[in-house]
């Protein structure tokens, strides 16, 4: 429950930081199979939905404290890098910077799948979607930084 107000908070929290600057989204040179800014907002809020549950899933299963603390860690992990990838790509402009982050939160989401997985293999099914989705926002922001 601690993980799922986590992560709704932090949705909440970035919509508020990013939504006047949404209408920039328009002006990029966007790449092929580029989503419209309601569908990736849509995706955000699920992303952050399915990592809360997800996680939540994996640490209210008993393993051992050290295997809980990783998860804890990748956790917090991908919540940041997620919070900080739209903020970057549109308050503050910077696409090479969200780019960096998006490279970053794939394998981030890749661990974190895989130490859920190991905890609860229903935990870890949930938590799939954040790879593809973080698999696409490289691509996306890849091509907003090769165009751009």
């Amino acid at each position: 429950m601690l993980t799922m107000a986590a992560a709704l908070a932090t949705g909440i929290f970035c919509v508020r930081l990013v939504w006047e600057y949404a209408d920039w989204y328009g002006y990029l040179s966007m790449p092929p199979f580029a989503a419209p800014f309601w569908l990736l907002a849509l995706g955000y809020g699920l992303q952050w939905l399915l990592l809360g549950v997800g996680t939540g899933m994996a640490l209210a299963v008993p393993i051992h404290p050290w295997e809980q603390g990783a998860i804890l860690r990748l956790y917090l992990g991908c919540l940041t890098l997620s919070l900080l990838l739209p903020i970057c790509l549109l308050r503050w402009e910077l696409p090479h910077i969200a780019f960096a982050l998006a490279a970053l939160l794939l394998p981030l989401c890749s661990f974190l799948i895989s130490a859920a997985a190991r905890a609860d293999r229903a935990a870890g099914l949930l938590l799939f979607p954040l790879f593809v989705f973080a698999g696409y926002q490289g691509y996306l922001l890849l091509g907003i930084c090769l165009l751009g």
